[in-house]
Order: structure tokens, then sequence, then C-alpha cells
């Protein structure tokens, strides 16, 4: 799975991304589209090691985005957050 680049999981349902200490998001992840699920948060830290160029994760249910959020827009990410019951902590 070293070659993945996208990953699209929207408008599947889902209510939660978890990752263990050994697994991770492929380190060349260039797009992430979780948009239109039931997400409350997201492993922002394990997205960090990924180069994401674009990350949807619009119409979730995501209430809070901490400053690994700020990190990722500092280095370009483009970041669709609209439709979400959140608030920015940075």
């Amino acid at each position: 799975m070293t070659s993945l680049e996208h990953i699209d999981l929207s408008y599947n349902e889902l209510e939660e991304i978890l990752t263990t200490p050994n697994e991770s998001f492929p380190l060349n992840l260039t797009v992430l589209d979780v948009r239109h699920n039931k997400l409350e948060a997201l492993p922002l830290k394990e997205l960090l090691k990924a180069n994401l160029s674009r990350f949807d994760l619009s119409g979730n249910m995501v209430k809070n985005f901490s400053e690994e959020l700020s990190y990722m827009i500092e280095n370009g990410t483009i970041i669709e957050i609209y439709g979400n019951l959140c608030s920015l902590n940075f």
C-alpha cells in the first residue's frame, strides 16, 4: 500500500477512523476525502505524517479542530471543513 496517493471514503456513514501505533496513513498520501460521514474526531497526529495536498472532511459532525489542523494548513494542505459543528482551537 506504499503507492496509495488518494483515498475516497466519502458517503460511508463512518463514525470513526482508528489507527494503532503500528498503523498510519501512507506517507505519500496526497488526497483524503472523508466528506459526508458521521465523524466526530480524526487522528490528526497520524495525518500529519502524510503529505496531504487536499483533505475534505466537510459534512461531518466534528465539533473541535485542534492545533494539528493549523500545521496542515501552514504546510499547504487545502482543507474543506464546512458543514461540521465546529470551532477552531488554534
